[in-house]
């Protein structure tokens, strides 16, 4: 403003400079803040009392699916068992600069979400090809306005399946995870993950590759620093695979367990991969790996086949789905 008085010139010059600077501070929506919404949406639903999360929802989602009565939207939440529900807000991206969308990882069993947020279409389910994986949540954004959250009232064939499958094809039953993700089949299709970390070393998994070098059984191979990629042999009709992750660097066993009916060893073979992210680096020599096949009347214990590989340059298409950036579009499908 100094400047501004000394000068008729360099008075609008200021102006100028500033105004990126203005807008950035009362601008639209980040990513950070759009997530914290999210994450506090999430955190106020199971809360016996307050607002829950009813100010979060936009003026048209509160006007066009509760009428704008907040207690017809506490009635939904109290009806839902929230004990067992375990979710994972993943980061999300602004989309044409008005929609922001973000993500969120079932830890917990495809079963445990509370059906009227599908029913009521306040969020999009999530498919991992056809198996149940999570929700997206969409928020209005723009600028000078708060972003807050709007039902998706619009929803593709695609999607409507996938959310028919949370309740028909959920998957095997499992406790909740520490992270989830998705193993990359080859040929397909691709599978939800779910790990458990009994050794404090894993930070994230994520999809492998398509037709990673594996010599049947399971294999065990260093992808980056820091970096572990697990393959295994597995059917196309095989869901919520499991690893049981435990010991320390210098000895850690991966426990694969593949959740099947008995028909599924008649579809074929499917080469599944993961990637283990880990805290530091762990030498595949160190790593003793295992798959159990699990089935309704009997279990099947393949043995071991475990190699130890030089580093491989090519990328993977991401740890965290939906990954950020580039992505195969059979990896993760986002309907709405």
């Amino acid at each position: 403003m100094i400047l501004a008085a000394r000068s008729k010139w360099v008075g609008p010059l200021s102006l100028l400079v500033l105004a990126p600077l203005l807008l950035a501070g009362c601008g639209s929506t980040s990513t950070a803040a759009g997530d914290e919404v999210i994450e506090q949406w999430l955190r106020q639903m199971p809360e016996p009392s307050g607002d829950r999360g009813w100010s979060l929802l936009s003026a048209d989602t509160q006007a066009s699916v509760y009428a704008g009565d907040p207690n017809a939207y506490w009635a939904d939440l109290a009806a839902a068992d929230w004990s067992a529900v375990s979710w994972a807000p993943a980061p999300g991206f602004v989309e044409d600069g008005v929609m922001y969308i973000g993500h969120v990882e079932l830890l917990s069993h495809p079963s445990t979400l509370p059906r009227f947020l599908l029913e009521r279409r306040l969020v999009a389910p999530m498919c991992i090809d056809e198996a149940p994986y999570g929700i997206s949540v969409v928020l209005d954004v723009g600028w000078f306005k708060p972003a807050r959250l709007t039902a998706s009232l619009g929803r593709t064939g695609s999607a409507n399946s996938c959310a028919r499958r949370f309740d028909s094809e959920p998957g095997a039953e499992h406790e909740a995870f520490d992270f989830v993700g998705s193993a990359w089949g080859t040929p397909g299709p691709n599978q939800r993950v779910g790990v458990r970390d009994g050794s404090g070393l894993v930070t994230a998994v994520g999809p492998g590759r398509q037709d990673p070098p594996h010599e049947g059984g399971v294999t065990v191979a260093s992808f980056e620093p820091g970096k572990l990629a697990i393959a295994w042999d597995g059917a196309a009709c095989d869901s919520n695979a499991t690893l049981e992750v435990s010991g320390d660097a210098r000895n850690l066993s991966v426990a694969i367990s593949r959740g099947a009916a008995p028909a599924c060893e008649k579809q074929g073979t499917v080469v599944y991969e993961a990637i283990l992210q880990m805290s530091h680096d762990v030498p595949p020599a160190n790593v003793h790996a295992s798959v159990q096949l699990q089935l309704a009347e009997s279990s099947l214990s393949i043995p071991d086949a475990l190699s130890a590989r030089e580093p491989i340059a090519r990328r993977s298409p991401g740890l965290t789905p939906p990954p950020r950036g580039p992505r195969p579009a059979a990896l993760l499908r986002r309907d709405y």
